[in-house]
């Protein structure tokens, strides 16, 4: 997917561009853990992992 990549994150990513594009997967652990990977083209990998509780 691409996406615009302002000031303070092109020093984040260490990407010089106005433009990046970025791969996400997402994986589901049922029932209430969601696991999301975002590739860079540069190799840096973020990972968010968000597990929900029922109330």
């Amino acid at each position: 997917m691409g996406v615009t990549n302002p000031a303070q994150q092109q020093q984040n990513l260490k990407i010089a561009l106005e433009q990046t594009v970025r791969t996400i997967d997402g994986f589901w652990f049922m029932p209430f853990t969601v696991k999301l990977r975002i590739n860079y083209p540069n190799g840096l990998v973020h990972i968010i992992v968000n597990t929900m509780t029922p109330i």
